[in-house]
């Protein structure tokens, strides 16, 4: 789903291959940090990996909302930019 996301809402190819590798790299990254995220000390419950997993979680939802919210805002200037424009710099 956030593949799709991230190449939807990339509009040039030079913001697409920016987008796609930041991607990449917090899904490489994401698998480094898990493997430390559940340690032998923390558990049998793993309370701390569990916390630290529920921020993260909670993070997300927060940074998702204001991605949206950018989406949104930034969709609504383009609009009034093209809105602005004659049939004549549309055709440019």
């Amino acid at each position: 789903m956030q593949v799709g996301w991230n190449s939807r809402n990339s509009n040039s190819v030079r913001s697409r291959t920016v987008s796609a590798a930041a991607y990449d790299n917090f899904v490489q990254a994401r698998g480094v940090i898990s493997s430390d995220v559940y340690q032998k000390k923390d558990g049998p419950n793993y309370k701390h990996g569990n916390r630290s997993l529920l921020s993260i979680a909670v993070a997300r939802i927060f940074l998702y909302l204001a991605t949206k919210l950018y989406i949104i805002l930034r969709t609504r200037f383009r609009s009034r930019q093209w809105d602005a424009m004659t049939e004549s710099e549309w055709l440019k």
